[in-house]
């Protein structure tokens, strides 16, 4: 028999989708990574470019276009759905033990943080490296998982590692030679590499956690509080 943690373990893991759920999971993917490195190319672009707006007006005006989103969201999710909501917010309610109340300010704090440098780090180093920092954020997540979790390394990750490292330098340093130093001289460069840097920690610490609310807060709970961070 397994044992309590291999079983709890075991839980947290999808079970093998469909073919048809792999092809659209794979297009979700595909469009979430290409929003993602619009992502920096704008926040860059409007804190940089005149008339720029101040992180704080940059954080304000996309948690007003999130709280919009939120509520589209909720609307389809509620006619796709067959759960009642009445069980989804009594079981939020009955799971809200103290243990659990720690939790949720912990992952609070990790989704400021997150939301917070991801932005910052645009504003100090150019947008395109800022993207391949956070392209390294599942070779942290599967660090995190093997040090603090033990969990096995994923087959492939070294070899992984080295080709993207790799690809990311050429598409970082490639450009310096080119005569696009400009931004890359700036004496905040290196403050704008360490927030990047420490925004794809935040990230990889997100997913173990919220892979690990599943069983404590329902999923709409768990989006909820995203959007209100």
């Amino acid at each position: 028999a397994a044992s309590e943690p291999e079983a709890h373990s075991a839980n947290l893991l999808p079970e093998a989708p469909r073919r048809h759920k792999v092809l659209v999971g794979v297009a979700l993917a595909a469009a979430s990574q290409l929003g993602w490195g619009l992502y920096p190319v704008f926040a860059r672009a409007m804190q940089t470019q005149e008339p720029t707006l101040s992180l704080l007006e940059t954080l304000l005006m996309l948690n007003s276009m999130s709280a919009a989103e939120l509520g589209s969201f909720a609307i389809l999710r509620r006619a796709l759905t067959r759960r009642k909501s009445s069980t989804a917010r009594g079981n939020v309610v009955a799971r809200l033990s103290r243990r659990n109340l720690l939790i949720l300010i912990g992952f609070a704090l990790v989704i400021f943080l997150r939301a917070t440098t991801n932005l910052a780090s645009a504003g100090y180093a150019p947008a395109h490296w800022c993207v391949m920092i956070n392209l390294c954020t599942p070779f942290v997540t599967a660090a995190i998982g093997t040090l603090v979790f033990k969990e096995p390394l994923p087959q492939g990750t070294v070899v992984a590692l080295v080709v993207g490292l790799g690809g990311s330098a050429l598409a970082i340093f490639g450009g310096v030679r080119g005569g696009q130093g400009g931004s890359h001289t700036s004496p905040l460069l290196g403050v704008g590499i360490g927030i990047a840097f420490g925004s794809s920690c935040m990230l990889a610490i997100y997913q173990h956690i919220v892979r690990r609310t599943k069983g404590l807060f329902t999923e709409d709970f768990v989006l909820a509080l995203n959007y209100a961070v």
